[in-house]
């Protein structure tokens, strides 16, 4: 029964190292005990080596991004584990992007823009700034005589700015 407790509270060295399939060495590649915190990282060299209180039989696990994920089971017995691993390049493919914008709509049916907070800090160029975030909208473009915006060759007069229904002055 000492020798069985003994064993649980046991570490094994699990070490080796990784390399591609055409035996170049691979430094960065994550290898752990898959459904424990125990792992390590591969060196310059693809050596790598860490520490592990699992017991019994374990999967390893190397993953590397590009590179087919590595799994084989291993027994860990207390004594030291030596693994060479060979990984293997993977095909990715991106999925597409879709990438949407704001509009403005003319006629009775949308009289209005509204950008919520998320809008104006992610607005490219406007610094997070609202009145900026409002000057990069499409069709507007700030008026140097009038207080206000131009939207769509109009005056400045024909477009108001509110904030939480309180009218906006601009001061040029």
């Amino acid at each position: 029964m000492l020798i069985q407790s003994f064993a649980i509270n046991a570490q094994t060295t699990i070490s080796g190292n990784v390399q591609s399939a055409t035996g170049e060495m691979l430094p960065g590649v994550n290898i752990y005990i898959k459904g424990t915190l125990d792992g390590g990282t591969s060196g310059l060299n693809g050596e790598f080596t860490f520490i592990t209180h699992a017991v019994e039989d374990q999967v390893l696990v190397a993953s590397m991004v590009g590179m087919k994920t590595f799994t084989i089971s291993i027994s860990i017995t207390g004594k030291e584990v030596y693994q060479k691993i060979t990984l293997r390049e993977t095909i990715s493919e991106l999925n597409a992007v879709v990438i949407t914008a704001g509009t403005f709509e003319s006629g009775d049916v949308k009289k209005a823009a509204v950008l919520n907070a998320v809008d104006i800090a992610t607005t490219a160029g406007a610094t997070a700034d609202i009145l900026g975030a409002l000057q990069t909208l499409p069709g507007t473009m700030p008026s140097m005589e009038e207080s206000g915006l131009f939207v769509r060759g109009g005056n400045a007069s024909e477009s108001k700015t509110f904030f939480d229904g309180i009218l906006a002055v601009y001061v040029v």
